[in-house]
């Protein structure tokens, strides 16, 4: 069976509650040192969020693996290369920080995010959306990018001295793009991450991430290719609302007025053949906002750009 249609069996990382990569990292990914310790993705705190029953929810993320003999990097596909699994995402761990720097100032980026995102999570559809605090989401956000990416190391398109400039500026900057979304439905009824090849070959160096807890989504983008930045930037809600369809145990009704003002028709049905569905009332709602940077005033994007093309 060839590496195109089977994962090898010493595949980077496995899904579970335990990510075992102390194999991948040597070294804290933020300052090169050690020991290593084991880091949630999601902080644990999320369980106050997302409910007991979260063994029904999923959670994904693509692999890529390399090739010992010659150092290759072996591309899987898409529909091969993809790893899901049941269960509360907010229990995997990754070694790929030292306890210096998870005990610090990770912990001093997470600690005023945790009460606000609980508020976002579990309020009224549209209510918070007004108050949206950018500089304390947007430093979370991409803290979080960075630590799923760890987990196919080999493809990460965060090399050391990316990760280093992160530890010492503490916000992104204009090689990111943050989108938020509101879904519209039950809360909890999607708990899931979804993690993306960071090196594809039309966007090398690219790392594009999309979460979920209780009624918000987080999307994120980053690039070193700065010519790539606006085309694939607009096309990335796109690319997140197909996987939060294609990641749901169950659908979320939304109001079709509500998603043709902010997606527009042409979206809806480029939606409906990507994945293969043949009823609209299917599809999951958001209200994507978009941030510039560090403006803590979102724009919506409601001009349905992104059903173009």
């Amino acid at each position: 069976m060839s590496n195109e249609q089977a994962l090898p069996k010493d595949s980077l990382f496995e899904m579970g509650e335990d990510l075992r990569s102390g194999n991948v990292h040597s070294e804290c990914v933020f300052c090169g040192g050690i020991p290593l310790t084991k880091q949630h993705i999601i902080g644990d705190w999320t369980k106050k969020i997302i409910p007991p029953n979260s063994d029904k929810f999923l959670h994904s993320v693509n692999l890529n693996t390399v090739n010992e003999e010659t150092g290759e990097l072996i591309h899987i596909p898409f529909a091969k290369g993809k790893q899901t699994g049941n269960g509360s995402w907010s229990s995997q761990r990754i070694k790929c920080v030292c306890a210096k720097c998870n005990n610090e100032w990770m912990n001093d980026l997470e600690k005023p995010v945790m009460w606000y995102i609980e508020y976002l999570a579990l309020s009224p559809i549209n209510s918070p959306i007004k108050s949206i605090k950018g500089n304390l989401l947007l430093p979370w956000m991409a803290l979080v990018t960075i630590i799923i990416k760890q987990m196919d190391a080999v493809t990460s398109a965060f090399p050391s001295e990316r990760c280093f400039e992160f530890k010492r500026d503490k916000m992104p900057g204009s090689d990111w793009k943050m989108w938020i979304g509101i879904i519209e439905g039950e809360s909890f009824r999607n708990a899931w991450h979804s993690s993306f090849p960071s090196q594809d070959d039309n966007i090398p160096d690219s790392a594009f991430c999309c979460w979920c807890i209780g009624k918000v989504a987080f999307l994120t983008f980053h690039t070193g290719n700065s010519s790539k930045m606006e085309t694939v930037s607009n096309t990335v809600p796109l690319y997140g609302f197909r996987e939060v369809v294609r990641n749901s145990n169950f659908f979320i009704k939304f109001n079709p007025t509500m998603t043709n003002v902010f997606f527009g028709e042409l979206l809806i049905n480029k939606l409906k053949m990507l994945v293969g569905l043949t009823r609209v009332n299917s599809l999951t709602a958001f209200d994507w906002f978009t941030f510039n940077e560090c403006n803590e005033n979102p724009t919506n994007k409601s001009d349905g750009r992104f059903g173009e093309g």
